[in-house]
């Protein structure tokens, strides 16, 4: 068994991280009254321009809120909150899922990625839906056990039948929130971390740092305890990767890593140098920029500042309250 060790954060440290975060609730907050929070950006490089194209899309969304979630510390936070979940339950279909931009838009059909996600946000604000996923799973579930991305037919037989890892572990996350197992993908993501193939993960993968950021938030806020042994191999691989300055190779990578050793338990005092990376990132809005979350398969690549920012508050939220955890 290992027991992380906890991170030792000085009153100076302290007082620094808390003034980025109130700049980074500030920044969130303007892009509540900006109209901009519900927006993606992308851009057809992995590098977002400064001039970025917007769509409206389901699914960033419900990450923000559920990063949002862990600095409930001001009126206006819950506020960006309850805009999401407006959004989010507008966006739905009359099946209780969701497709990728929303009802506007007839392509492409629903999906169990966008739908897990929707009301996984919904139920962590304790806001209630119908809805026939459970069903539907059942319907587009293959040998293996695991789960195809599409709620349609068609749509999943034009992706040879593709089994996607980051979809199954947002599947399983939902799955953990509403009470239930999948032993199917705990073994599929065991495996994969076991030859660390975040990068193969998913297909819509930018890097192994947003796979991974994943499978720790289904087990860190999904208290999946049968993922021990797959955080294990994911905290190693972080502490083995980590660069000499601090970071993952630029701001969200690093927020993304930082947020999964939180959710690991994990905060050894070489994070102190990660923590210093990002106050010297943050820009004088007070947010982090965009950078490629995920990619579709045109490619083209999709984030937001907002999402970087929020993931931010959360790792730095759980680093100030860590939870000592043995593996």
């Amino acid at each position: 068994m290992v027991v992380f060790c906890l991170l030792e954060i000085d009153s100076s440290l302290k007082e620094r991280i808390l003034s980025s975060m109130d700049k980074a609730a500030s920044f969130m907050i303007q892009g509540l009254e900006d109209r901009k929070l519900l927006l993606t950006e992308t851009s057809p490089k992995i590098a977002f321009g400064d001039d970025p194209s917007y769509v409206s899309s389901v699914y960033i969304p419900s990450y923000i809120a559920h990063s949002l979630g862990f600095v409930k510390t001001t009126g206006s936070i819950s506020t960006a909150i309850s805009e999401i979940m407006g959004y989010l339950k507008s966006q739905m279909e009359t099946d209780g899922t969701w497709r990728f931009f929303g009802k506007q838009d007839e392509f492409p059909p629903p999906d169990f990625d966008d739908t897990c996600c929707a009301l996984v946000a919904l139920k962590e604000n304790n806001i209630e839906v119908k809805t026939d996923v459970w069903s539907l799973l059942s319907k587009f579930r293959g040998e293996s056990g695991l789960y195809y991305t599409w709620i349609d037919e068609w749509m999943n037989k034009e992706s040879s039948y593709h089994v996607d890892g980051v979809v199954n572990t947002n599947i399983l996350y939902f799955a953990a929130v509403f009470k239930r197992k999948l032993p199917e993908i705990i073994k599929f993501i065991d495996l994969y971390s076991r030859v660390k193939e975040f990068y193969r993960f998913s297909i819509y993968s930018v890097s192994e740092y947003s796979s991974i950021y994943l499978i720790s938030r289904a087990y860190g806020d999904g208290e999946i305890t049968e993922l021990d042994r797959a955080m294990l191999h994911i905290t190693y691989y972080l502490i083995e990767h980590q660069r000499s300055d601090g970071s993952w190779g630029n701001p969200f990578e690093t927020i993304l890593a930082l947020a999964s050793l939180a959710n690991a338990g994990y905060a050894g005092n070489q994070i102190v140098r990660s923590i210093e990376y990002l106050l010297k990132s943050q820009q004088p809005s007070g947010g982090f920029p965009s950078h490629a979350f995920f990619k579709d398969f045109t490619p083209v690549y999709y984030g937001s500042p907002y999402l970087t920012t929020a993931i931010f508050l959360e790792a730095m939220s759980k680093m100030l309250k860590p939870k000592q955890k043995t593996l």
